[in-house]
């Protein structure tokens, strides 16, 4: 009998000690699940400010995650005018916090 090819196996306990990374596309950088769950809190905080400093200018501050296989978070910000915002980066929030006055389509009724 023939020897058959391709018989080489790799062994799986080579590969147990390896985490497994999110890439996101947009960015091009990895994010662990650790990563993501700061990210989440972070959003938290930042919803936190929105809520305590805008109150009279919000309906609701939440953090939501995207359907799929990893929790990806970002925040939703609802006005009192009807206007939402939606943010997936927290620099993003930040800046809109502290420019929130300057916005005319949410300044446009208070």
């Amino acid at each position: 009998m023939t020897k058959r090819k391709n018989t080489k196996r790799f062994d799986p306990r080579y590969f147990m000690d390896e985490k497994t990374d999110i890439i996101i596309e947009s960015s091009g950088e990895r994010v662990t699940i650790e990563d993501l769950e700061k990210q989440a809190i972070d959003f938290e905080k930042l919803a936190q400010v929105f809520r305590n400093d805008f109150g009279h200018m919000i309906e609701k501050a939440e953090v939501l995650f995207m359907d799929g296989h990893y929790r990806i978070p970002y925040a939703k910000v609802s006005f009192l005018n009807g206007a939402r915002k939606y943010y997936y980066d927290l620099s993003t929030m930040q800046q809109d916090i502290w420019n929130i006055e300057e916005d005319p389509e949410i300044v446009s009724e208070y």
